[in-house]
């Protein structure tokens, strides 16, 4: 509900980050941890997105890497995915974010092609949960295989759509 409040008590926090080596801090971080350790849970995955898309459409940027639209990325990489939601979850989530918020869904997309610089250190996971160290190497093939699909699918679509709307 805040994230509807004008104005949003997110957007301060976003832009909230040290200046100097000394009180150099990132306030969001905390937040964006919390939702990330929620994205793990397939029954929240969908929500969690459209949260993360929300911020990410507040953030007007920073000098920490830690952002909202990088935190949806990490989540929905398709060759490491953070989250044990299986593809057809992961798919919906990103429906339901194109839906919502086409623009940072279209930035999202674009991040998650394959790239040779690509890199993650993953996002925060919830210690007390063994199941989030269990996926295999086999899993995870497959995961990106399938997920590479339905990414390239989405972008298509979109191109579709653009397409017609610029025709009309």
């Amino acid at each position: 509900k805040a994230l509807d409040f004008n104005p949003c008590p997110f957007e301060k926090v976003l832009t909230q980050e040290g200046e100097s080596i000394l009180t150099r801090g990132n306030y969001i971080a905390g937040l964006l941890w919390a939702l990330e350790t929620l994205a793990w849970e397939k029954e929240y995955l969908t929500r969690i997105c459209l949260i993360l898309g929300n911020l990410a459409n507040r953030d007007t940027g920073g000098s920490w890497g830690n952002r909202p639209i990088n935190s949806i990325v990490s989540i929905l990489l398709p060759w490491k995915p953070q989250t044990m939601a299986p593809i057809a979850r992961r798919q919906i989530a990103m429906e339901k974010l194109l839906s919502k918020n086409p623009k940072t869904a279209w930035s999202i997309l674009l991040k998650l092609l394959p790239c040779p610089s690509q890199m993650t250190i993953g996002t925060y996971k919830p210690h007390w949960r063994k199941k989030y160290t269990m996926i295999t190497k086999s899993y995870l093939k497959k995961s990106a295989q399938r997920s590479m699909f339905f990414i390239l699918s989405f972008l298509y679509k979109q191109l579709e759509l653009t397409q017609k709307n610029y025709q009309n």
